[in-house]
């Protein structure tokens, strides 16, 4: 299945390449990589491919990551004593 963005301006698009100097930690452009097509538990990168080359936005990481600390919360109230 596609996703289809509109997008207004092409500022603010960041290179999937760049995608992973934008967190605390290293993260390999393969796992960035992995991120986009395979996700985490089903939660997905938001990605758009323009040109034959892929981009994120910082709100589609930000996104990403509130998602998924919200998976693992509702894993550890599950499991937590």
């Amino acid at each position: 299945m596609s996703v289809i963005y509109e997008v207004d301006s092409l500022e603010g698009l960041i290179p999937v390449a760049d995608v992973g100097k934008h967190f605390p930690v290293s993260v390999s452009p393969g796992t960035v990589s992995r991120w986009y097509t395979s996700g985490i538990g089903g939660i997905k990168l938001q990605t758009i491919k323009i040109g034959g080359r892929r981009y994120a936005t910082r709100e589609a990481i930000d996104a990403f990551i509130s998602a998924q600390n919200q998976s693992s919360t509702n894993d550890k109230k599950g499991g937590e004593v």
